[in-house]
């Protein structure tokens, strides 16, 4: 999270693609489709299902993208029902085109002939009153509840974490359920129950599937529509709102005068969006993102190129015109990073633009136009829920054999993240554990403090925070040499980062966007999933704003391990001037304090004396006392204490 933002509820449901702007408003959910999905939109008649119809527990109902759905009783205190459910139009806000009517029934959508299995699950839903069922693998019998809410934060099966969303709206509640874990199996069930949108995301998911708190994907509107010269527009003119973010035309450039031409819906083709697209024809597309109710950190867009020029405008600044992979800078407007990725396919060049904005800098508003050109899954999402920036660290602060450290010693805790040493091994199998270093940002590659490896490798302890995880994004520059990437405990990948395998993981997507700078690369890698643990390592390497997204789970556990007692790490750096990270671990929620005492035993400072969640926690001591003024140099004691214990860790002071 940015310093100076507001806590965000994180985004759950990155394998959505619509929900109301009042749903939205609550969860800060939106995503693109996932590969693997029932949406209830293919013809499937009969279009309903149970006992009027002649239909009993466990008839199959059809199959949608190799997803089995079969019908079965709801359970009521225990008692079994079984009525029907039929598919209807989306109606009050909720669904896309068709959803799914439960009256006292379940459903049971079977995953297990999708060819890869889903590392999470999830689905909207409607509840308009009456109880609800849900069953995970088999881990029967049905859990009965009020609620689909109630049950956020519980496992559900074996491994598999329920997170869940409400909103009241004029329709019934809605939501959305996110099933965190193997899913092979799911039941779910009610009596005045709407679901759509069942979706899956696995590794084999494209890496496309980005996780959005915002998205415009043209989903609202009808094919056809038309807007420029067509409608009668001028350049300026607001021509729609999607999801909250106000949509304009304006002139295109190429460099001799102004073009005001049209852009009209289309349906999807080659392989390129979802469903609707945008086609833009000589003119520019204005997509503002002011109105939202969070500072935008990150911009993806999908674009499709069949010739011509394009333009690209950010935040108000330079409008640059040409192609966008040569005539846009890696730094397009101050704090703004710029990534591109693109392919030639049979229908044209594919990409995907992303903006990065640098801590302290956000995206406010984003023109693209171009002559041949589609766009779509305008993804838009706030900075981070936790964020390794490396500014806690001073400059020059040094890890690694040289300073005594050894793999597995604890470098440092940056917003609950601990960063640990690790082994960096070469091609050839061979290890070694050299140097890490805070540097100054440079070839444009994150933002004031980075972290240089050499010949070493750093663990990135993400289960530590209260959180579960759905993306983790990372910067990086890269000058020589090869790169270590590991994720959750998973292979091993030895070699360049850029080449690195889009199935990273079981459950977990990798993709990279990179720009070339003099004498390497730099880039940004976006890891799709359930990531607990990053290890990252490069000989030439330096890597910055470690960008964790997720659910939190409402003081609740994820499916991370705590600590069974009270954890009080050594102070990093020690000896430390001007300041040092102290990271402590709770098994539970409670009444932490973390004292500095002298050698004498006098108390000199109370870094905090408050409740705190459990997980793990970072307090900085600045080497000052409770008045504001200087300590000496000198040995001094750290303390914490929780539930009657107390550890204590030294550090020193050298000025």
């Amino acid at each position: 999270m940015d310093r100076g933002q507001s806590l965000r509820k994180p985004s759950l449901g990155r394998a959505l693609r619509t929900l109301p702007v009042a749903l939205l408003l609550l969860t800060g959910v939106s995503a693109l489709a996932s590969a693997n999905a029932v949406t209830f939109d293919i013809p499937a008649p009969p279009s309903h299902w149970g006992a009027p119809y002649g239909n009993v527990p466990g008839d199959p109902m059809f199959i949608e993208n190799s997803i089995r759905l079969h019908i079965h009783e709801l359970f009521l205190g225990g008692a079994p029902f079984f009525n029907s459910c039929d598919i209807e139009p989306a109606f009050g806000g909720f669904g896309t085109l068709r959803i799914l009517h439960y009256n006292n029934v379940n459903v049971e959508y079977d995953f297990s002939a999708v060819p890869v299995a889903p590392a999470s699950v999830s689905f909207e839903y409607l509840d308009q009153g009456g109880r609800e069922n849900i069953m995970v693998n088999g881990a029967g019998p049905p859990i009965e509840t009020l609620t689909m809410a109630a049950l956020s934060g519980s496992i559900v099966a074996p491994g598999v974490l329920l997170m869940a969303t409400a909103v009241a709206t004029p329709v019934g509640t809605m939501g959305v359920v996110t099933l965190f874990g193997p899913v092979s199996d799911l039941w779910v069930g009610g009596q005045e129950f709407f679901v759509d949108n069942v979706r899956m995301v696995s590794p084999g998911n494209p890496p496309g599937d980005l996780v959005c708190d915002r998205i415009v994907d043209h989903e609202s509107l009808p094919l056809g529509t038309c807007f420029g010269t067509c409608a009668g527009n001028v350049p300026g003119d607001l021509v729609f709102t999607e999801d909250g973010i106000g949509v304009r035309v304006d002139n295109f450039e190429l460099g001799g005068g102004p073009i005001f031409n049209v852009c009209r819906v289309d349906p999807t083709f080659g392989g390129f969006g979802d469903f609707h697209i945008m086609m833009v024809n000589n003119i520019d597309m204005v997509y503002d993102f002011a109105a939202l109710p969070f500072a935008v950190g990150k911009v993806t867009i999908e674009f499709l190129d069949q010739g011509g020029r394009e333009n690209l405008q950010v935040n108000g600044g330079t409008l640059y015109i040409g192609d966008l992979d040569t005539v846009v800078p890696p730094t397009p407007e101050p704090g703004i990073d710029f990534f591109l990725t693109e392919a030639a396919t049979p229908s044209g060049l594919q990409g995907t633009i992303t903006l990065v904005a640098q801590p302290g800098s956000f995206i406010k508003r984003v023109r693209l136009g171009g002559q041949e050109f589609f766009v779509d899954n305008i993804c838009v999402g706030s900075r981070c829920d936790r964020l390794v920036d490396n500014e806690s660290q001073a400059l020059g602060t040094l890890w690694g054999s040289t300073v005594g450290n050894s793999p597995g010693d604890l470098f440092f805790v940056e917003d609950g993240i601990p960063v640990i040493g690790e082994w960096f091994t070469n091609p050839a199998g061979g290890l070694t554990f050299n140097g890490a270093r805070i540097e100054p940002s440079l070839s444009g590659m994150g933002s004031s403090h980075v972290l240089h490896l050499n010949n070493i490798a750093v663990g990135y302890n993400i289960a530590a925070v209260p959180l579960a995880v759905a993306e983790v994004s990372f910067e990086f520059l890269d000058l020589g040499g090869f790169e270590n990437l590991q994720v959750n405990g998973g292979p091993l990948y030895i070699g360049d980062l850029a080449l690195a395998p889009a199935a990273i993981a079981p459950g977990v997507t990798f993709s990279v966007a990179t720009t070339a700078v003099p004498g390497g690369v730099r880039g940004i890698v976006t890891l799709l999933g359930p990531v607990s643990k990053v290890l990252l390592g490069g000989q030439e390497f330096w890597t910055d704003n470690l960008c964790v997204n997720g659910e939190a789970a409402s003081g609740t556990p994820t499916l991370a391990a705590l600590p069974a007692r009270l954890s009080l790490s050594p102070a990093q750096p020690n000896p430390f001037n001007p300041r040092t990270a102290i990271a402590f671990s709770l098994p539970s929620q409670g009444r932490v304090r973390l004292t500095v005492h002298n050698l004498r035993g006098r108390l000199v400072r109370t870094l905090l004396d408050a409740v705190q969640p459990a997980g793990t926690h970072q307090a900085t001591w600045d080497g000052q006392d409770d008045l504001g003024s200087a300590v000496s140099s000198g040995v001094y004691f750290i303390s914490a204490e929780f539930n009657g214990e107390v550890q204590t860790q030294k550090a020193a002071l050298i000025r």
